[in-house]
């Protein structure tokens, strides 16, 4: 399989968008993590490097216009076969430079691949 990145923009899930409230550090505790510190980002074996790497690309693309500077991804388990292609599981870290400094985005996420190994959504 040959994953490529999305040519036409995915749309990010609300949990790895920016808060709007902005919060600079304090943002380290909102949406996926309220209630804890982000844990660094620890791979679990499944989805190939290529496809995290192609699932990356697309999100970085939809999180940038949003004020993302950087953008991480590890692979978090197994793909699994969908009808319409694949669904890899992949945790998935965004840093955004807002007025009130860094705020970073952390969550476990499906990236949607059709059977040709384009990303076309991230769920």
């Amino acid at each position: 399989m040959s994953a490529t990145g999305a040519k036409t923009a995915i749309s990010l899930p609300s949990v790895l968008k920016p808060s709007s409230t902005g919060g600079g550090e304090l943002g380290r505790f909102t949406a996926g993590y309220p209630f804890a510190p982000l844990v660094s980002l620890k791979a679990t074996p499944g989805t190939p490097p290529k496809v995290v790497s192609a699932c990356r690309v697309a999100i970085a693309s939809a999180a940038t216009p949003l004020g993302a500077v950087r953008v991480y991804a590890v692979s978090a388990g197994p793909m699994r076969q969908r009808k319409a292609g694949l669904a890899a599981p992949i945790e998935v870290r965004i840093n955004y430079a807002l007025r009130g400094g860094i705020q970073v985005r952390q969550a476990k996420v499906l990236c949607r691949l059709d059977a040709a190994g384009k990303v076309i959504a991230v769920t």
